[in-house]
């Protein structure tokens, strides 16, 4: 169909119209929107190594049953946690509703019977979907909502049309600013909520106090920029410093609240002073670094000592005021010695009678124990007696008649042979009834045939019981040779025998 120039115009124009009364429609809807600020619950997973035990099964070592092992595996599991994520709603601004339930079209809200609408705002009931007084065509600030047309509701801490002024609850001080929300943005120099704390460089010591940018107010005792400056009331003297309140720390060899007392390591005696470090001054009569030395007119003699101005304490056996007497300590008895004493000039020396010694602590006297060294010289016994010893022989034994150390048998059967002891130690006669046989140190008496010894041992009795003939003829043989010997003894003994010696 062919259109005319006319028709052709209105067929181009009708897209236009149509453009701009969609975009008219478009803006008055999203006029009427809100932004709103919403949070959500949301699941966040991803995948993690795990470390798990897997029990597998092996022969035990006895290989009587099985035994359960783990070995250490790994795995990958879901790990899930819960998050909080914001997102950005839109609903209609107060006053308006959604269209159908489509809630990017917004619509006046019903009006009551009076005409007005339920939000307050007279709309001069018309309807018009545009007008400017149910639509919010400003942002409303730091979470502030449209609550009405052209009409911010703001959120606690936030004032002003579009909500972009903060409040706070106390004056921000020192030319502090409110920036937000009971926030304060301090001058530099001041910090805290309100800009009240003065803010100093180096901390105030002491329990000073920082009541100005880098100026410290100082408790009582204290001075200086930061009050480390401690105050004395008296000097500090001898190089002492003043480190609290009236206290000073004093220099090496100084004591005292005011270092004015010196100090010596050992103390002064005899009524001195310690006047400087380790220096004492004396009184009349002492001398000596702690004035313990005494001072006498006269020296003391003979090593007595001087213990006191112009007295000498003197050594033992000395006496006078310059220890020059001598003490005769037998005289007074003071010596104490127990046998003997001998005098000398300042000292004495105490003696000890014959068999005995003198102690270790010179005074006393003991018994020699000549019985220990070498036995005491005797050949057999040593007896200790008092002051001297003795010497003893033995059972069977007699002392030599000229040397009493020495001893020699005792020939008990045949008395005229004792010719080399003593003639007290000599038998008068051979103690056996019969026969007697010689020992070295004892002797042994025997009895005739048929007779036998008796319980003393020296006397014989007759056999009352005969001997069997072995006996006898054993006993018989004894004798013979018995015999025999003593024949050989006799013919030794006779002048005319070939071994005896020649006479003079």
């Amino acid at each position: 169909m062919k259109m005319s120039r006319g028709q052709h115009h209105i067929f181009l124009l009708l897209p236009v119209a149509a453009i701009i009364c969609l975009a008219y429609w478009v803006q008055g809807s999203s006029a009427r929107l809100c932004t709103i600020q919403r949070s959500r619950t949301v699941q966040s997973c991803r995948e993690v190594v795990e470390q798990y035990q897997e029990a597998y099964y092996t022969v035990c070592w006895n290989w009587d049953f099985s035994c359960t092992l783990y070995r250490v595996k790994y795995r990958k599991v879901p790990r899930c946690t819960s998050v909080s994520q914001n997102y950005t709603a839109h609903q209609c601004c107060d006053g308006y509703v959604a269209q159908g339930g489509n809630s990017s079209v917004c619509v006046p809200a019903a009006t009551d019977n009076h005409g007005e609408s339920q939000n307050g705002t007279d709309d001069g009931g018309s309807g018009d979907v545009s007008s400017e007084k149910k639509e919010c065509r400003k942002v409303c600030h730091n979470g502030g909502s449209c609550s009405s047309p052209n009409k911010c509701t703001c959120a606690t801490g936030w004032k002003g049309k579009k909500c972009q002024t903060s409040v706070c609850s106390s004056p921000c001080l020192n030319g502090g600013r409110c920036t937000a929300p009971s926030t304060c943005s301090c001058e530099a120099g001041y910090t805290g909520s309100t800009c009240g704390d003065a803010i100093c460089s180096s901390p105030c010591l002491n329990g000073g106090r920082c009541t100005a940018p880098s100026t410290c107010s100082c408790a009582a005792g204290y001075t200086g920029s930061t009050c480390g400056d401690a105050v004395c009331t008296s000097p500090c003297l001898n190089g002492g410093r003043c480190t609290a309140p009236s206290t000073c720390s004093c220099a090496a060899g100084y004591t005292g609240s005011t270092c004015g007392d010196a100090v010596c390591t050992s103390p002064c005696l005899n009524g001195g002073r310690c006047t400087a470090p380790s220096t004492c001054s004396c009184t009349a009569g002492y001398i000596g670094s702690t004035c313990g030395d005494a001072v006498c007119t006269s020296p003391c003699l003979n090593g007595g000592r001087c213990t006191a101005p112009s007295t000498c304490s003197c050594a033992a056996g000395y006496t006078g005021s310059t220890c020059g007497d001598d003490i005769d300590e037998c005289v007074t008895g003071a010596a104490g010695c127990e046998h003997g004493c001998q005098n000398t000039f300042g000292r004495y020396t105490c003696g000890c009678r014959r068999g005995y010694m003198l102690m270790n602590d010179n005074h006393t006297c003991a018994d020699i124990p000549e019985c220990s060294r070498d036995n005491g010289g005797c050949e057999h016994q040593c007896i200790e007696e008092l002051g001297s010893y003795r010497c003893q022989c033995n059972a069977g034994y007699a002392a030599d008649r000229y040397n009493s150390t020495r001893c020699h048998d005792i020939d008990e059967c045949n008395p005229d042979r004792n010719h080399l002891i003593a003639e007290s130690s000599v038998p008068a006669r051979s103690p056996c009834e019969h026969r007697c046989r010689n020992r070295e140190g004892t002797y042994r008496c025997r009895c005739s045939a048929l007779f036998k010894l008796r319980d003393d041992k020296h006397k014989c009795e007759r056999c009352i019981t005969c001997k069997t003939f072995a006996e006898l003829k054993e006993t018989v043989d004894r004798l013979l040779l018995e015999v025999s010997v003593l024949k050989q003894e006799v013919s030794h003994l006779r002048p005319d025998s070939p071994s005896a010696p020649p006479s003079n």
